[in-house]
């Protein structure tokens, strides 16, 4: 188990830049808090089967109100000169009068708008207060179209996703995500932005905090794709262990029936990456299983749980209380 460390917390206001932003008319100030999470759920924990998929993945729960999944949009990205689809899902509890907080999925289509049920999770982690508001981005990897075929694109997938660079991060972080700033107001805080993905996905979620971590403090990974499918992605339990602590909060799942190819071995790789993070005293999560890769069931499983994990502590709210 990794030592205790202390998270950074960070407040912008005060009662009178409140007062000030009324009379002048400016939005609301916004207060961030990261308190200490705990060490509750860090190292390393056995997730053993059989795997039974959570109540807040199958229906909302306690009248928990449902968020907005709006239409599918396209973006073109000059960093890979494709399209990229994308959907983003508005939580109820979101008012213009505020600011929310941000996570990003990869593998929109076929994993968190599709077996992993998403946007009915936040839903009800949002209303039982196990997450802050959150508007979710949702994108598929990018083709010429925007429309995501892996028997055709998956070289495509893969050179965005399992490349070790900074070319996707760059991508959400420079050139998609601000068009959604215009739209929506996001916190400024990185320990209010999360980003997620199974397995390249995965590695695309971790890759990109690694290179954005000013952005992204937080990451989710399932069956994470930590091998070298791409020169250089089997490298990042040495780059954690040598290149200067980044300040991140990693999930991290694999099971002995994940795969096991030309290209490594899925759980071993994430366990390295998970005894890198605990010797570099990082807060994590790791839970080994017996799971396949697909359908992801030992991820469906947890999901709800790996999200609380991921976001204990986290406020994002208006200083007046609202």
């Amino acid at each position: 188990m990794p030592q205790r460390r202390r998270m950074d917390i960070r407040t912008v206001s005060t009662l009178s830049l409140a007062l000030l932003a009324v009379v002048s008319c400016r939005p609301p100030k916004v207060l961030t808090i990261q308190r200490d999470p705990g060490t509750a759920g860090n190292g390393v924990e056995q997730q053993p089967g059989p795997y039974v998929t959570p109540p807040e993945m199958r229906q909302r729960l306690e009248n928990a109100p449902e968020g907005k999944l709006l239409a599918p949009a396209t973006f073109f990205s000059k960093t890979y000169n494709v399209n990229f689809k994308y959907r983003l899902y508005v939580p109820a509890q979101f008012n213009v009068g505020m600011a929310a907080a941000f996570m990003v999925f990869q593998d929109a289509s076929s994993v968190y708008l599709g077996v992993m049920n998403t946007p009915t999770v936040l839903d009800n982690l949002i209303h039982a207060g196990d997450m802050p508001v959150t508007i979710a981005l949702f994108i598929d990897p990018g083709t010429a179209t925007g429309e995501y075929v892996g028997a055709t694109d998956s070289g495509l997938r893969s050179e965005q996703y399992d490349t070790p660079d900074e070319r996707y991060g760059k991508f959400l972080t420079k050139e998609l995500i601000p068009i959604i700033r215009k739209e929506y107001r996001l916190v400024d805080d990185p320990n209010g932005w999360a980003i997620a993905g199974q397995s390249s996905g995965g590695f695309a979620a971790f890759n990109t905090a690694w290179w954005y971590s000013d952005f992204f403090h937080k990451v989710l990974t399932q069956n994470g794709s930590f091998v070298n499918i791409k020169p250089g992605g089997g490298d990042y339990p040495k780059l954690i262990s040598t290149e200067p602590q980044k300040p991140l909060r990693v999930y991290l799942l694999s099971g002995t029936n994940d795969l096991n190819n030309q290209f490594g071995n899925w759980l071993e790789a994430n366990r390295a990456m998970a005894t890198a993070l605990g010797k570099r005293d990082y807060d994590y999560r790791f839970r080994p299983g017996t799971g396949e890769h697909f359908p992801p069931v030992q991820a469906q499983a947890d999901f709800a749980d790996a999200l609380r994990w991921l976001w204990r502590g986290y406020y994002a709210g208006r200083v007046d209380g609202k």
